[in-house]
């Protein structure tokens, strides 16, 4: 079996990523001495391992939390479907419009990291209800990012569409202020304008539903895939985003 290394230097010293990536092969060896649940303040880690994952005939209803916070994904309606081989020999969940699953979390700044192939836009996620009380989401059919803390609101769209169709690592963060509120797509900053809402939302303070693959009433979701998806409970570092991406990237061989 063929091992591919990974480039040592783009990564930290730490860190060291072996493949198995020989054409044609379903079966993926990864090992890696680093990973990004040894970076603090980690409340979600979704990887659609198999091991990770319980399905019935109806979809996916269990999705186990490897934070170790213990926040593990549920579904009871309008599940999704696990697939095998689906990303350089990996897994992932599919989402077919109305499919979600349902995390419940506390949140006051956020990074979410998210190995998606978006094939119809819509609700990537959604925590809360951002036209209620607050919460926010990333939305790729209106293209934008919006945050809504007791009416104080920040949402940024650049109107031209994110998605390419093709497998992206989505980096979504938020630090309380409106500037904070960002996009990186594969580990590259989008600059978003114009800027409907400028409000700084400050501390969410947020205990709600986390919702995977659609809006709060699974009316408006994607068609598209979701591989892997890590929360943090603030807004990372550069070097620490940095170093999620790389595993990431390594992992799935995106870009």
């Amino acid at each position: 079996m063929a091992i591919f290394k990974a480039n040592r230097e783009t990564i930290s010293p730490k860190q060291k990523f072996y493949f198995s990536a020989p054409s044609g092969e379903t079966s993926k060896l990864f090992k890696t001495s680093w990973k990004p649940n040894m970076i603090n303040d980690m409340i979600f880690w979704g990887d659609a391992n198999s091991r990770n994952i319980k399905s019935d005939n109806n979809g996916v209803y269990y999705w186990k939390d490897n934070s170790g916070k213990m926040n593990h994904g549920h579904q009871t309606n309008n599940k999704p479907t696990h697939l095998n081989n689906i990303i350089n020999g990996f897994p992932a969940l599919y989402f077919n419009n109305n499919n979600s699953i349902i995390v419940d979390l506390s949140i006051n700044y956020f990074t979410i990291i998210t190995v998606t192939k978006v094939i119809d836009d819509d609700y990537i996620y959604e925590f809360g209800e951002v036209a209620g009380d607050g919460g926010f989401y990333l939305n790729g059919d209106t293209n934008s990012l919006s945050i809504n803390n007791s009416g104080l609101k920040s949402q940024k769209s650049n109107g031209n569409g994110w998605f390419s169709g093709d497998w992206e690592i989505l980096t979504h963060k938020y630090g309380g202020t409106h500037e904070s509120n960002s996009l990186y797509i594969n580990n590259q900053f989008i600059n978003l304008s114009p800027n409907f809402y400028d409000d700084d939302p400050g501390d969410l303070n947020l205990s709600d539903v986390f919702r995977i693959g659609s809006n709060y009433d699974t009316v408006y979701g994607i068609n598209g895939y979701i591989a892997e998806i890590i929360i943090f409970n603030r807004n990372l570092t550069d070097d620490e985003q940095n170093q999620v991406n790389n595993y990431l990237n390594y992992k799935y061989q995106i870009y």
